[in-house]
């Protein structure tokens, strides 16, 4: 399905758009049965002043508490690539364009050279794909959560918008989606 292993990401913000700061980074990476092997969270500090207050209400993470406790966002992204390691052996996937889109913001700002591949997965295309193949709640929500209760997945609704959850609930539900390919009635070969 995929030509390398993957490693989902997703991110918290301070703010809707790539303005704003990465507060949270979360990462898991995977095996070839998309099983979590390894995962990866960092608080990170802001940077800049612009805090929007609908995210605060979203992820519950406070300013104060980043900028206490967290990281500069070199120090993560730094951290981040050890995790990942220099191999090329992986790829990044999230749920959605927005977090890969985030990341590549940061790098540039930090005139620092993506050493990741450009070919990146959004698990939630693929997702929306397998609920319409397989008639899932084809009328409902695409977001994470629904989604992964569409595929019978339990979800701590109290979790959701905490990086690592949701990295690891977006890996959940990309094996679900892997286990209805394997089991039949999907050709693994589909455009997606």
């Amino acid at each position: 399905m995929f030509n390398k292993q993957l490693i989902v990401i997703d991110i918290e913000t301070s703010g809707p758009n790539l303005d704003y700061d990465i507060i949270q980074f979360g990462a898991v990476k995977l095996d070839k049965d998309f099983n979590i092997i390894e995962i990866f969270e960092r608080l990170v500090k802001p940077t800049t002043d612009l805090w929007d207050e609908h995210s605060f209400k979203v992820h519950n993470i406070s300013k104060e508490k980043c900028t206490n406790e967290g990281i500069s966002i070199e120090d993560c992204v730094s951290q981040f690539e050890r995790f990942v390691g220099m191999t090329r052996n992986f790829s990044l996937s999230s749920w959605g364009i927005f977090d890969i889109n985030f990341l590549t913001t940061v790098y540039k700002r930090l005139n620092r050279k993506f050493i990741f591949s450009y070919r990146t997965y959004d698990i939630s295309s693929i997702a929306r794909f397998i609920r319409w193949t397989k008639n899932i709640n084809i009328h409902k929500s695409i977001g994470l959560e629904d989604s992964a209760k569409s595929f019978g997945l339990d979800v701590d609704s109290n979790c959701t918008h905490n990086a690592l959850y949701d990295a690891e609930l977006t890996a959940r539900t990309l094996r679900a989606c892997y286990s209805l390919i394997k089991d039949g009635g999907i050709n693994e070969n589909s455009q997606v």
